[in-house]
Protein backbone atom coordinates (compact mmCIF):
# COMPACT_ATOMS: atom_id res chain seq x y z
CA UNK A 1 0.00 0.00 0.00
CA UNK A 2 1.41 3.40 -0.94
CA UNK A 3 2.45 6.02 1.61
CA UNK A 4 -0.28 8.31 0.32
CA UNK A 5 -2.88 5.63 0.95
CA UNK A 6 -1.49 4.91 4.39
CA UNK A 7 -1.67 8.61 5.17
CA UNK A 8 -5.25 8.83 4.04
CA UNK A 9 -6.26 5.86 6.16
CA UNK A 10 -4.58 7.35 9.22
CA UNK A 11 -6.24 10.69 8.60
CA UNK A 12 -9.60 9.06 7.98
CA UNK A 13 -9.60 7.11 11.22
CA UNK A 14 -8.38 10.14 13.16
CA UNK A 15 -11.35 12.15 11.87
CA UNK A 16 -13.89 9.39 12.37
CA UNK A 17 -13.57 7.74 15.81
CA UNK A 18 -14.51 4.21 16.66
CA UNK A 19 -18.07 5.27 17.33
CA UNK A 20 -19.53 8.71 17.35
CA UNK A 21 -22.94 7.60 18.54
CA UNK A 22 -23.71 8.93 22.01
CA UNK A 23 -26.05 7.10 24.35
CA UNK A 24 -27.63 9.54 26.79
CA UNK A 25 -28.22 7.97 30.16
CA UNK A 26 -29.97 9.19 33.26
CA UNK A 27 -28.15 9.89 36.49
CA UNK A 28 -28.82 8.48 39.88
CA UNK A 29 -30.17 10.96 42.36
CA UNK A 30 -28.36 9.36 45.25
CA UNK A 31 -25.20 11.04 46.50
CA UNK A 32 -22.55 8.52 47.49
CA UNK A 33 -20.55 9.16 50.63
CA UNK A 34 -17.73 6.80 51.55
CA UNK A 35 -14.92 7.48 54.02
CA UNK A 36 -11.53 7.47 52.30
CA UNK A 37 -8.85 5.48 54.09
CA UNK A 38 -5.35 6.83 54.49
CA UNK A 39 -3.28 9.24 56.59
CA UNK A 40 -4.99 12.32 57.94
CA UNK A 41 -3.53 15.56 56.60
CA UNK A 42 -4.04 18.96 58.20
CA UNK A 43 -2.53 22.28 57.23
CA UNK A 44 -4.15 25.42 58.53
CA UNK A 45 -1.97 27.90 56.65
CA UNK A 46 -1.11 31.38 57.92
CA UNK A 47 -3.31 33.51 60.14
CA UNK A 48 -6.09 30.97 60.26
CA UNK A 49 -7.09 31.46 56.63
CA UNK A 50 -8.60 28.02 56.43
CA UNK A 51 -9.20 25.59 59.29
CA UNK A 52 -9.32 22.10 57.89
CA UNK A 53 -11.98 20.12 59.70
CA UNK A 54 -13.38 16.64 59.40
CA UNK A 55 -17.03 15.82 59.06
CA UNK A 56 -17.52 15.79 55.28
CA UNK A 57 -17.03 12.46 53.59
CA UNK A 58 -15.22 11.54 50.40
CA UNK A 59 -16.89 9.30 47.89
CA UNK A 60 -14.14 7.29 46.28
CA UNK A 61 -14.56 4.87 43.39
CA UNK A 62 -17.85 3.00 43.65
CA UNK A 63 -18.02 -0.62 44.58
CA UNK A 64 -17.51 -3.05 41.74
CA UNK A 65 -20.45 -3.63 39.44
CA UNK A 66 -22.53 -6.76 39.87
CA UNK A 67 -20.99 -9.89 38.30
CA UNK A 68 -21.60 -10.05 34.57
CA UNK A 69 -22.21 -13.16 32.46
CA UNK A 70 -19.02 -14.79 31.25
CA UNK A 71 -20.41 -14.69 27.70
CA UNK A 72 -20.41 -10.88 27.68
CA UNK A 73 -16.86 -10.64 26.43
CA UNK A 74 -14.73 -10.20 23.34
CA UNK A 75 -12.39 -13.15 23.14
CA UNK A 76 -10.43 -13.29 26.41
CA UNK A 77 -11.55 -9.77 27.39
CA UNK A 78 -14.61 -9.53 29.58
CA UNK A 79 -16.62 -6.54 30.73
CA UNK A 80 -15.31 -5.19 34.05
CA UNK A 81 -11.77 -6.56 33.89
CA UNK A 82 -8.95 -4.26 34.95
CA UNK A 83 -6.23 -3.10 32.57
CA UNK A 84 -3.71 -5.33 34.35
CA UNK A 85 -6.03 -8.29 33.88
CA UNK A 86 -6.33 -7.45 30.17
CA UNK A 87 -2.56 -7.38 29.75
CA UNK A 88 -2.24 -10.67 31.61
CA UNK A 89 -4.94 -12.26 29.44
CA UNK A 90 -2.98 -11.48 26.26
CA UNK A 91 0.61 -10.52 27.10
CA UNK A 92 1.72 -11.18 23.51
CA UNK A 93 -0.25 -8.21 22.14
CA UNK A 94 1.32 -4.84 21.31
CA UNK A 95 -0.58 -2.88 23.96
CA UNK A 96 -0.60 0.91 23.90
CA UNK A 97 -2.25 3.47 26.13
CA UNK A 98 -5.58 4.71 24.80
CA UNK A 99 -7.11 8.09 25.74
CA UNK A 100 -10.89 8.29 25.18
CA UNK A 101 -12.24 11.47 23.58
CA UNK A 102 -14.30 12.55 26.63
CA UNK A 103 -13.96 12.61 30.41
CA UNK A 104 -16.62 9.95 31.00
CA UNK A 105 -13.89 7.36 30.45
CA UNK A 106 -10.49 6.95 32.01
CA UNK A 107 -7.34 6.23 29.97
CA UNK A 108 -7.35 2.64 28.76
CA UNK A 109 -5.52 0.21 26.48
CA UNK A 110 -5.64 -0.62 22.78
CA UNK A 111 -4.03 -3.37 20.74
CA UNK A 112 -4.23 -4.38 17.06
CA UNK A 113 -5.42 -7.84 15.95
CA UNK A 114 -6.48 -8.64 19.50
CA UNK A 115 -9.66 -10.69 18.89
CA UNK A 116 -11.16 -12.83 16.14
CA UNK A 117 -14.76 -11.93 15.29
CA UNK A 118 -16.44 -13.52 12.31
CA UNK A 119 -13.15 -15.17 11.45
CA UNK A 120 -11.42 -11.79 11.03
CA UNK A 121 -8.88 -10.04 13.31
CA UNK A 122 -10.13 -6.95 15.13
CA UNK A 123 -8.33 -4.33 17.19
CA UNK A 124 -9.64 -3.88 20.72
CA UNK A 125 -10.01 -0.78 22.91
CA UNK A 126 -10.56 -1.20 26.64
CA UNK A 127 -11.74 1.85 28.60
CA UNK A 128 -12.54 1.78 32.32
CA UNK A 129 -15.13 4.35 33.37
CA UNK A 130 -16.23 5.61 36.74
CA UNK A 131 -18.39 3.87 39.36
CA UNK A 132 -18.39 0.49 37.65
CA UNK A 133 -18.74 1.74 34.06
CA UNK A 134 -16.71 -0.18 31.49
CA UNK A 135 -16.34 -0.25 27.73
CA UNK A 136 -14.98 -2.86 25.30
CA UNK A 137 -14.74 -2.01 21.59
CA UNK A 138 -13.65 -4.26 18.72
CA UNK A 139 -12.76 -2.50 15.45
CA UNK A 140 -11.91 -3.61 11.92
CA UNK A 141 -11.16 -1.50 8.83
CA UNK A 142 -10.96 -3.01 5.36
CA UNK A 143 -11.06 -1.76 1.79
CA UNK A 144 -14.48 -1.94 0.14
CA UNK A 145 -15.34 -1.19 -3.46
CA UNK A 146 -18.80 0.24 -2.73
CA UNK A 147 -21.47 0.83 -0.10
CA UNK A 148 -23.10 -2.43 -1.24
CA UNK A 149 -19.86 -4.32 -0.56
CA UNK A 150 -19.63 -2.72 2.89
CA UNK A 151 -23.25 -3.61 3.54
CA UNK A 152 -22.48 -7.25 2.74
CA UNK A 153 -19.61 -7.16 5.25
CA UNK A 154 -21.93 -5.55 7.78
CA UNK A 155 -24.65 -8.18 7.38
CA UNK A 156 -22.14 -11.01 7.82
CA UNK A 157 -20.72 -9.27 10.90
CA UNK A 158 -24.16 -8.81 12.50
CA UNK A 159 -25.12 -12.41 11.72
CA UNK A 160 -21.98 -13.70 13.42
CA UNK A 161 -22.48 -11.46 16.49
CA UNK A 162 -26.09 -12.63 16.69
CA UNK A 163 -24.87 -16.22 17.13
CA UNK A 164 -22.64 -15.14 20.02
CA UNK A 165 -24.77 -12.53 21.82
CA UNK A 166 -28.38 -12.77 20.61
CA UNK A 167 -30.76 -10.78 18.43
CA UNK A 168 -29.80 -7.19 17.58
CA UNK A 169 -32.40 -4.50 16.81
CA UNK A 170 -32.22 -1.48 14.51
CA UNK A 171 -30.92 1.53 16.38
CA UNK A 172 -32.83 4.81 16.05
CA UNK A 173 -30.22 7.18 14.62
CA UNK A 174 -31.33 10.67 13.57
CA UNK A 175 -29.20 11.31 10.54
CA UNK A 176 -30.03 15.03 10.48
CA UNK A 177 -28.33 15.44 13.89
CA UNK A 178 -24.95 14.15 12.68
CA UNK A 179 -22.11 16.61 12.01
CA UNK A 180 -22.21 18.11 8.48
CA UNK A 181 -18.44 17.61 8.23
CA UNK A 182 -18.98 13.89 8.76
CA UNK A 183 -22.01 13.23 6.60
CA UNK A 184 -21.60 15.90 3.93
CA UNK A 185 -25.13 15.36 2.68
CA UNK A 186 -28.45 13.77 3.54
CA UNK A 187 -28.87 10.09 2.71
CA UNK A 188 -30.53 8.92 -0.46
CA UNK A 189 -31.62 5.78 1.40
CA UNK A 190 -32.76 5.43 5.01
CA UNK A 191 -34.32 2.11 5.94
CA UNK A 192 -34.37 -0.86 8.30
CA UNK A 193 -32.75 -4.02 6.97
CA UNK A 194 -32.51 -7.63 8.15
CA UNK A 195 -29.42 -9.63 9.01
CA UNK A 196 -28.78 -13.06 10.47
CA UNK A 197 -31.70 -15.18 11.62
CA UNK A 198 -33.72 -12.44 13.35
CA UNK A 199 -31.61 -9.27 13.73
CA UNK A 200 -32.25 -5.89 12.10
CA UNK A 201 -30.25 -2.71 11.62
CA UNK A 202 -30.72 0.88 10.47
CA UNK A 203 -29.04 1.70 7.16
CA UNK A 204 -28.29 5.20 5.83
CA UNK A 205 -26.70 5.63 2.42
CA UNK A 206 -25.43 8.74 0.63
CA UNK A 207 -23.15 9.14 -2.39
CA UNK A 208 -19.87 8.83 -0.50
CA UNK A 209 -20.82 7.99 3.09
CA UNK A 210 -23.06 5.26 4.55
CA UNK A 211 -23.64 3.79 7.98
CA UNK A 212 -25.41 0.96 9.78
CA UNK A 213 -26.45 0.80 13.45
CA UNK A 214 -27.88 -1.93 15.65
CA UNK A 215 -28.08 -2.59 19.38
CA UNK A 216 -28.80 -5.28 21.94
CA UNK A 217 -29.82 -4.51 25.52
CA UNK A 218 -28.30 -7.10 27.82
CA UNK A 219 -28.92 -7.01 31.61
CA UNK A 220 -25.15 -6.68 32.03
CA UNK A 221 -24.68 -3.89 29.49
CA UNK A 222 -25.50 -2.35 26.13
CA UNK A 223 -24.07 -3.82 22.92
CA UNK A 224 -23.87 -1.59 19.84
CA UNK A 225 -22.92 -2.68 16.32
CA UNK A 226 -21.80 0.04 14.00
CA UNK A 227 -20.64 0.14 10.41
CA UNK A 228 -19.39 3.06 8.30
CA UNK A 229 -18.51 3.25 4.64
CA UNK A 230 -16.34 6.03 3.22
CA UNK A 231 -15.97 6.33 -0.56
CA UNK A 232 -12.61 7.46 -1.88
CA UNK A 233 -12.60 11.25 -2.39
CA UNK A 234 -9.47 11.35 -4.55
CA UNK A 235 -7.51 9.20 -6.99
CA UNK A 236 -4.98 8.35 -4.24
CA UNK A 237 -7.61 7.42 -1.72
CA UNK A 238 -9.32 4.16 -0.89
CA UNK A 239 -12.92 3.28 -0.16
CA UNK A 240 -13.07 1.97 3.39
CA UNK A 241 -15.49 -0.13 5.41
CA UNK A 242 -15.31 0.30 9.16
CA UNK A 243 -17.11 -2.14 11.48
CA UNK A 244 -17.18 -2.09 15.25
CA UNK A 245 -18.84 -3.78 18.21
CA UNK A 246 -19.07 -1.85 21.46
CA UNK A 247 -20.04 -3.41 24.80
CA UNK A 248 -20.69 -0.89 27.55
CA UNK A 249 -21.92 -0.83 31.13
CA UNK A 250 -23.05 2.51 32.49
CA UNK A 251 -22.14 2.02 36.15
CA UNK A 252 -23.83 3.73 39.10
CA UNK A 253 -22.92 7.39 38.72
CA UNK A 254 -24.01 9.66 41.61
CA UNK A 255 -25.12 13.27 41.32
CA UNK A 256 -22.22 14.48 43.47
CA UNK A 257 -19.60 13.51 46.03
CA UNK A 258 -18.11 14.98 49.20
CA UNK A 259 -14.46 14.77 50.23
CA UNK A 260 -13.39 15.11 53.85
CA UNK A 261 -11.13 18.10 54.47
CA UNK A 262 -8.67 15.77 56.20
CA UNK A 263 -8.06 14.17 52.79
CA UNK A 264 -7.25 17.49 51.09
CA UNK A 265 -3.68 18.74 50.76
CA UNK A 266 -3.52 22.55 50.44
CA UNK A 267 -1.09 23.80 47.80
CA UNK A 268 -2.33 27.41 47.60
CA UNK A 269 -3.66 29.32 50.62
CA UNK A 270 -5.13 32.83 50.90
CA UNK A 271 -2.15 35.14 51.34
CA UNK A 272 -1.61 37.87 53.92
CA UNK A 273 -2.75 40.41 51.34
CA UNK A 274 -5.91 38.42 50.55
CA UNK A 275 -6.77 38.05 54.25
CA UNK A 276 -6.24 41.78 54.78
CA UNK A 277 -8.22 42.83 51.72
CA UNK A 278 -11.19 40.55 52.51
CA UNK A 279 -11.26 41.58 56.19
CA UNK A 280 -11.57 45.29 55.41
CA UNK A 281 -15.01 46.67 56.14
CA UNK A 282 -16.17 43.61 58.11
CA UNK A 283 -17.51 43.90 61.65
CA UNK A 284 -15.34 41.10 63.08
CA UNK A 285 -16.06 40.20 66.73
CA UNK A 286 -13.19 40.48 69.21
CA UNK A 287 -13.11 36.68 69.53
CA UNK A 288 -13.14 36.25 65.75
CA UNK A 289 -15.68 34.50 63.54
CA UNK A 290 -15.60 31.04 61.96
CA UNK A 291 -17.56 30.42 58.77
CA UNK A 292 -18.24 26.95 57.35
CA UNK A 293 -19.03 26.91 53.63
CA UNK A 294 -19.86 24.12 51.23
CA UNK A 295 -17.59 24.59 48.22
CA UNK A 296 -17.00 22.80 44.95
CA UNK A 297 -13.45 21.51 44.40
CA UNK A 298 -12.26 21.32 40.81
CA UNK A 299 -10.94 17.79 40.30
CA UNK A 300 -8.45 18.60 37.53
CA UNK A 301 -6.89 21.75 39.04
CA UNK A 302 -7.73 21.59 42.73
CA UNK A 303 -9.15 25.13 42.72
CA UNK A 304 -12.23 26.05 44.73
CA UNK A 305 -15.43 27.86 43.79
CA UNK A 306 -19.17 28.11 44.27
CA UNK A 307 -18.93 28.40 48.05
CA UNK A 308 -22.25 28.67 49.88
CA UNK A 309 -22.39 29.63 53.54
CA UNK A 310 -25.10 30.48 56.09
CA UNK A 311 -27.26 33.28 54.69
CA UNK A 312 -27.74 34.60 58.25
CA UNK A 313 -24.09 35.69 58.55
CA UNK A 314 -23.36 39.35 59.28
CA UNK A 315 -23.15 41.52 56.17
CA UNK A 316 -20.14 41.01 53.97
CA UNK A 317 -18.88 37.68 55.32
CA UNK A 318 -20.41 35.48 52.62
CA UNK A 319 -18.80 37.61 49.92
CA UNK A 320 -15.48 37.53 51.77
CA UNK A 321 -15.63 33.72 51.85
CA UNK A 322 -16.14 33.64 48.08
CA UNK A 323 -13.17 35.96 47.55
CA UNK A 324 -10.91 33.93 49.87
CA UNK A 325 -11.91 30.67 48.19
CA UNK A 326 -10.71 32.07 44.86
CA UNK A 327 -7.19 32.03 46.31
CA UNK A 328 -7.32 28.44 47.51
CA UNK A 329 -6.28 25.19 45.81
CA UNK A 330 -5.59 21.57 46.79
CA UNK A 331 -3.41 18.82 45.38
CA UNK A 332 -5.24 16.79 42.77
CA UNK A 333 -3.92 13.32 43.67
CA UNK A 334 -6.94 12.58 45.90
CA UNK A 335 -9.50 14.29 43.65
CA UNK A 336 -9.84 11.67 40.85
CA UNK A 337 -8.91 14.02 37.97
CA UNK A 338 -11.12 13.48 34.96
CA UNK A 339 -14.08 12.26 37.02
CA UNK A 340 -17.13 14.17 35.71
CA UNK A 341 -19.12 13.98 38.96
CA UNK A 342 -19.04 17.29 40.93
CA UNK A 343 -16.89 17.15 44.07
CA UNK A 344 -17.67 19.20 47.18
CA UNK A 345 -16.15 19.81 50.60
CA UNK A 346 -17.16 21.66 53.77
CA UNK A 347 -14.39 24.23 54.28
CA UNK A 348 -13.91 26.41 57.33
CA UNK A 349 -12.75 30.03 56.98
CA UNK A 350 -11.51 31.97 59.99
CA UNK A 351 -11.87 35.75 60.31
CA UNK A 352 -9.85 37.66 62.90
CA UNK A 353 -9.25 41.34 63.49
CA UNK A 354 -5.49 40.91 63.33
CA UNK A 355 -5.83 39.95 59.68
CA UNK A 356 -6.41 43.65 58.98
CA UNK A 357 -2.94 45.13 58.67
CA UNK A 358 -1.90 48.57 59.87
CA UNK A 359 -0.47 49.97 56.66
CA UNK A 360 1.62 53.14 56.84
CA UNK A 361 1.80 55.71 54.09
CA UNK A 362 4.00 54.60 51.16
CA UNK A 363 7.61 55.76 51.46
CA UNK A 364 10.71 55.23 49.36
CA UNK A 365 8.67 53.66 46.56
CA UNK A 366 10.66 51.48 44.14
CA UNK A 367 9.90 50.60 40.55
CA UNK A 368 8.21 47.20 40.18
CA UNK A 369 11.12 46.00 38.04
CA UNK A 370 13.22 45.49 41.21
CA UNK A 371 11.14 42.46 42.25
CA UNK A 372 10.80 39.06 40.61
CA UNK A 373 7.12 38.19 40.37
CA UNK A 374 5.18 34.91 40.16
CA UNK A 375 1.53 33.86 40.31
CA UNK A 376 -0.01 31.88 43.16
CA UNK A 377 -1.39 29.27 40.73
CA UNK A 378 1.80 28.83 38.67
CA UNK A 379 2.32 25.25 39.88
CA UNK A 380 -1.26 24.09 39.20
CA UNK A 381 -2.25 22.14 36.07
CA UNK A 382 -2.97 24.60 33.24
CA UNK A 383 -6.48 25.68 32.40
CA UNK A 384 -7.99 24.16 29.28
CA UNK A 385 -8.07 26.70 26.48
CA UNK A 386 -11.37 28.23 25.44
CA UNK A 387 -11.75 28.67 21.71
CA UNK A 388 -13.85 31.72 20.97
CA UNK A 389 -14.21 33.38 17.58
CA UNK A 390 -16.77 35.95 18.75
CA UNK A 391 -15.95 39.51 17.84
CA UNK A 392 -16.20 42.00 20.68
CA UNK A 393 -15.33 45.58 21.49
CA UNK A 394 -13.03 46.41 24.39
CA UNK A 395 -12.38 49.32 26.72
CA UNK A 396 -8.77 50.17 27.50
CA UNK A 397 -7.18 51.74 30.57
CA UNK A 398 -4.00 51.70 32.63
CA UNK A 399 -4.21 51.07 36.38
CA UNK A 400 -1.47 52.02 38.83
CA UNK A 401 -1.03 51.56 42.59
CA UNK A 402 1.55 51.62 45.36
CA UNK A 403 2.02 48.13 46.82
CA UNK A 404 3.83 46.90 49.92
CA UNK A 405 5.48 43.47 49.78
CA UNK A 406 4.41 41.22 52.67
CA UNK A 407 6.45 38.46 54.31
CA UNK A 408 4.85 35.81 52.08
CA UNK A 409 5.50 37.86 48.93
CA UNK A 410 1.90 39.00 48.51
CA UNK A 411 1.12 42.65 47.76
CA UNK A 412 -1.08 45.03 49.75
CA UNK A 413 -1.88 47.87 47.38
CA UNK A 414 -3.19 51.41 48.00
CA UNK A 415 -3.65 54.61 45.97
CA UNK A 416 -5.23 52.90 42.96
CA UNK A 417 -5.55 55.14 39.91
CA UNK A 418 -7.23 54.55 36.56
CA UNK A 419 -5.83 56.34 33.52
CA UNK A 420 -8.28 56.24 30.61
CA UNK A 421 -7.37 57.17 27.01
CA UNK A 422 -7.42 60.90 26.42
CA UNK A 423 -10.72 62.28 25.25
CA UNK A 424 -12.91 59.49 26.62
CA UNK A 425 -15.82 60.60 28.83
CA UNK A 426 -15.77 59.86 32.55
CA UNK A 427 -17.44 56.59 33.57
CA UNK A 428 -17.37 55.71 37.26
CA UNK A 429 -18.79 52.22 36.78
CA UNK A 430 -16.23 51.39 34.11
CA UNK A 431 -13.42 52.73 36.30
CA UNK A 432 -14.69 50.51 39.13
CA UNK A 433 -14.45 47.47 36.81
CA UNK A 434 -10.83 48.34 35.98
CA UNK A 435 -9.99 48.80 39.67
CA UNK A 436 -11.61 45.47 40.62
CA UNK A 437 -9.81 43.65 37.80
CA UNK A 438 -6.43 45.12 38.75
CA UNK A 439 -6.88 44.38 42.46
CA UNK A 440 -8.00 40.83 41.72
CA UNK A 441 -4.99 40.11 39.50
CA UNK A 442 -2.47 41.73 41.80
CA UNK A 443 -3.72 39.84 44.86
CA UNK A 444 -2.60 36.65 43.07
CA UNK A 445 0.95 37.93 42.54
CA UNK A 446 3.92 36.97 44.63
CA UNK A 447 7.23 38.81 44.94
CA UNK A 448 10.46 36.92 45.52
CA UNK A 449 11.87 37.09 49.10
CA UNK A 450 14.76 39.26 47.89
CA UNK A 451 15.00 42.17 45.49
CA UNK A 452 17.03 41.77 42.33
CA UNK A 453 19.89 43.65 44.03
CA UNK A 454 19.87 41.17 46.92
CA UNK A 455 18.04 43.24 49.54
CA UNK A 456 15.04 41.92 51.48
CA UNK A 457 11.73 42.50 49.71
CA UNK A 458 9.36 42.25 52.69
CA UNK A 459 8.15 45.67 53.81
CA UNK A 460 9.34 47.51 50.70
CA UNK A 461 7.01 49.56 48.54
CA UNK A 462 6.83 49.21 44.75
CA UNK A 463 4.76 50.92 42.07
CA UNK A 464 2.65 48.68 39.86
CA UNK A 465 1.36 49.99 36.55
CA UNK A 466 -0.40 47.76 34.04
CA UNK A 467 -2.64 48.25 30.98
CA UNK A 468 -5.94 46.38 31.04
CA UNK A 469 -8.46 45.52 28.36
CA UNK A 470 -12.06 44.80 29.36
CA UNK A 471 -14.82 43.55 27.13
CA UNK A 472 -17.33 46.33 26.63
CA UNK A 473 -20.68 45.96 28.33
CA UNK A 474 -23.55 47.64 26.54
CA UNK A 475 -25.85 49.52 28.91
CA UNK A 476 -29.19 51.05 28.11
Amino acid sequence: MSQARDGMRTSLMARYPVSFLVVHRGRSKNVRRVQLAGPQKQNCGSLGALALIGGALFAGPAAAAEPTPASLALGPFRIGMTLDEARAAAPQLAWKEFKPPNSNWQPGLTAPDAVQLGGQPHSVNISPGWYGAHRLVAVRNVEASSARACNTITQAFIADMEKQFGTFSAQAVKYDEQLPLLTGEKPAITETRKAGASSSYTWHEASWYSEASAELHNPAGLLELHSQYFAARSAQGESMCHTSLKIETKGQRPEGEDIAVANLTPVVMPSIAVLHDTALGLDIPAEGLTVVARCRVHRDRGTVGGCKSDDKLPQGFSSAVVLRSAHLAFGTAALSPGNPVPLFSNLTFRFERKQRLDIDMPTNILDASVVTRSHEFDLLPPLKGINSSMRAEYDQATVSASCQVQSDGSLVCVDFRVIRPEGEPADERLDARFLYTAKDQWLARRAAPTLKDGGAAAGRWVTLQQPFSLRRIKRS
